[in-house]
């Protein structure tokens, strides 16, 4: 049976994360990057869509895209095979380089949106590579603070902040460089000493669109079909980047915390929790 093709509604924002096979680096060094890039730019035209947040890592990327008329998927598809031809000649080699298809979530509001921002900026960090965002090369991040819009729609992505262009790119920069900020409700979860650890996993909840009946069936631990499933999954992969252990999520949803830990391994690459 073949894939469920996927929903799309033009002018949605999507965060899209394709994994290399087996954690494998996929793009070894400063020619491939800037390679990928080019692709991803030339990407946008196939795909219709903006982009509006990105971070190219050793074996993986993180998009946040913007889907226009032409369903995303294209611009995707013509990306991956684009570089996997490129990847294949260059080492001599053959096969698939990526780990089956791309993840790809609907982002449902800003405060999602936020949180995705700051946990796609810190990747890098979080890897041990550089210190700050700021001095990772290959990220939305220093495109954003020098106005550079070669790839990223930098007016668009400042957009979903309050106040003038001014204010929103200041507001932008608050949110990625500093830990915590009073200058406006990001919907960021407030720390878990500041607020208990259910209240605070029922606030993250809350922040999807989901049915009363599915966020009912999730929060119960009842055993999910395959829709309630997937967004389970999403709500896991939400809670993980806010900062929640897997072992705090697991006892939240009555789940093994060998089965959140695959579902955090899956989709977001982490090799180690």
């Amino acid at each position: 049976m073949g894939r469920k093709p996927r929903t799309i509604s033009a002018g949605a924002l999507y965060h899209i994360v394709q994994r290399g096979n087996n954690r494998n680096y996929v793009y070894e060094n400063i020619t491939d990057k800037n390679c990928f890039l080019r692709l991803l730019v030339e990407s946008k035209e196939v795909g219709s869509y903006r982009i509006l947040y990105y971070v190219l890592m050793d074996n993986h990327y993180h998009l946040i895209l913007e889907s226009g008329e032409v369903p995303y998927w294209k611009g995707l598809q013509w990306l991956n095979t684009t570089y996997s031809k490129y990847f294949n000649k260059k080492y001599n080699r053959s096969g698939g380089i990526y780990e089956g298809r791309y993840s790809a979530w609907e982002i449902g509001d800003t405060r999602h949106y936020y949180q995705l921002l700051k946990y796609i900026a810190e990747n890098p960090v979080k890897a041990g590579i550089v210190k700050k965002p700021c001095d990772y090369r290959w990220s939305a991040h220093p495109d954003i603070i020098a106005s550079r819009n070669q790839i990223v729609d930098v007016t668009r992505t400042l957009s979903y902040f309050p106040g003038p262009s001014n204010k929103a790119k200041a507001e932008y920069v608050d949110l990625i460089e500093h830990e915590r900020t009073i200058k406006s409700d990001y919907g960021l979860v407030p720390t878990k000493d500041e607020q208990k650890l259910k209240d605070a996993l029922d606030f993250i909840l809350s922040t999807f669109s989901f049915p009363d009946q599915v966020v009912e069936s999730i929060q119960h631990g009842r055993k999910a079909t395959t829709k309630v499933k997937a967004e389970r999954d999403q709500f896991i992969v939400a809670a993980y980047q806010a900062g929640f252990s897997v072992k705090e999520i697991a006892e939240y949803l009555s789940l093994s915390y060998e089965g959140v830990r695959k579902i955090v391994a899956h989709f977001l690459d982490v090799c180690t929790i």
